[in-house]
C-alpha cells in the first residue's frame, strides 16, 4: 500500500466525518429556529443568539479536533514528521491512525504502511478560540436573522398592516426563510472549524509542501468551486487560493476541502475531472468565471 492510497483514504474518512457533522448541525439548527417564534427573536435577540451559538460552537470545536487529527496524520504519511499536539508524546504512524479513526468514528481501515516512529515538529496551531468563533457567528446571526426580521417589521409599519393575522402570516414566512438560511450558515460555520485547522496547519508547517489544492467532496459542486479545483495545486498561500477573509472563504452549502499537496503526491480524480471540465469550457468558447459558472450549471442540469 502506498502513501498515496493511505493519504486518499484519510482524506475520504475526514470528508465523510465533515459531511456527517454538517448534516447533524443543519438538523439541530433547523429544529432550533423552527421552534423559535420570530416575535421572541425580535424581543430578545441576544438570548437566542447565545442558545444558537452553543449549537454552532460545539460542532465547530468538534470539526477543529477532527481537522487537526487529519492534518497530523496526512503530514506524517508524506513526510515522516507531524506537528506536536502540545503533549510532546512520541508517536508512531499506527498511533496517529488510531487517534484519527477515533475522532472520525470508524475502525474500518488499517494502514499497511510500516509502523515507523514519527518525528515531532513544533506545534503549528494557535489554541482553539471561542471568541473567534463567536465573532463569526454573531456577524452571521445579526445580519441574516435579526436584521431581516427587523427590516420586515419596519416595512410592515410603513405599509400600515391593519390585519394582525395577515401580519403574523407574513412574519412566519420571513421566519421560514431565515430558518433555512441559518441552517445552511450553521453548517458553514461548523465545517469551517475543520477547514481552519487544516489551513492553519498547512500554512505554518515548513518544508515538504508544494502547495494547496481545493478538493470538492460532495454530490454537487458549484461552478466557482469547480473552477478553483481545476487549477490543481497551484496555490502557494491561503490568500492566493481565494480563502482570505474570515467567514468568506466558503459559501453556505459548499462541500470543498483544502488539502496540502506534498512532493510525490498525485491530484485527486475529482480535480482532474474539474480540469477536463475547464478545458471543455475553453474549447466551447471560454470566457469569464461567471460564464463558466453558467456553463457548468447548464451542463450539470442536462
Amino acid at each position: 500500500m502506498s502513501k498515496q492510497v493511505d493519504s486518499d483514504k484519510a482524506a475520504e474518512l475526514y470528508s465523510a466525518a465533515m459531511r456527517d457533522l454538517s448534516a447533524t448541525t443543519i438538523a439541530r439548527a433547523l429544529g432550533y429556529f423552527s421552534a423559535t417564534s420570530p416575535s421572541a427573536v425580535l424581543k430578545d435577540p441576544d438570548k437566542y443568539f447565545e442558545e444558537w451559538f452553543k449549537i454552532v460552537d460545539e460542532a465547530r470545536q468538534q470539526a477543529w479536533d477532527v481537522g487537526q487529527a487529519y492534518y497530523r496524520l496526512d503530514t506524517a504519511i508524506w513526510t515522516g514528521t507531524t506537528p506536536d499536539d502540545g503533549t510532546g508524546e512520541v508517536l508512531t504512524l499506527k498511533k496517529l491512525w488510531i487517534y484519527f479513526l477515533k475522532r472520525v468514528g470508524t475502525k474500518k481501515f488499517r494502514s499497511s504502511l510500516p509502523d515507523s516512529e514519527i518525528s515531532l515538529t513544533d506545534s503549528v496551531w494557535d489554541d482553539y478560540g471561542p471568541d473567534y468563533s463567536r465573532r463569526n457567528a454573531a456577524a452571521t446571526y445579526y445580519t441574516r436573522a435579526v436584521h431581516r426580521l427587523k427590516k420586515f417589521e419596519s416595512a410592515s409599519r410603513l405599509k400600515n398592516f391593519v390585519d394582525p393575522d395577515e401580519y403574523l402570516k407574513e412574519l412566519d414566512k420571513v421566519m421560514d426563510s431565515v430558518t433555512t438560511d441559518m441552517a445552511r450558515e450553521s453548517q458553514r460555520l461548523a465545517h469551517n472549524g475543520g477547514r481552519d485547522a487544516v489551513l492553519q496547519g498547512a500554512q505554518n508547517t515548513k518544508g515538504h509542501r508544494v502547495g494547496y489544492m481545493r478538493v470538492p467532496r460532495g454530490l454537487y459542486t458549484c461552478g466557482f468551486c469547480i473552477m478553483l479545483a481545476s487549477r490543481g495545486a497551484v496555490y502557494n498561500t491561503k490568500a492566493s487560493a481565494g480563502f482570505q477573509g474570515v467567514g468568506r472563504e466558503y459559501h453556505a452549502g459548499c462541500d470543498c476541502e483544502v488539502r496540502a499537496f506534498y512532493e510525490g503526491q498525485t491530484l485527486p480524480s475529482v480535480n482532474k475531472q474539474a480540469e477536463e471540465a475547464w478545458k471543455d469550457f475553453s474549447r466551447s468558447g471560454g470566457g469569464s468565471a461567471s460564464a463558466f459558472n453558467k456553463w457548468w450549471a447548464k451542463k450539470t442540469n442536462e
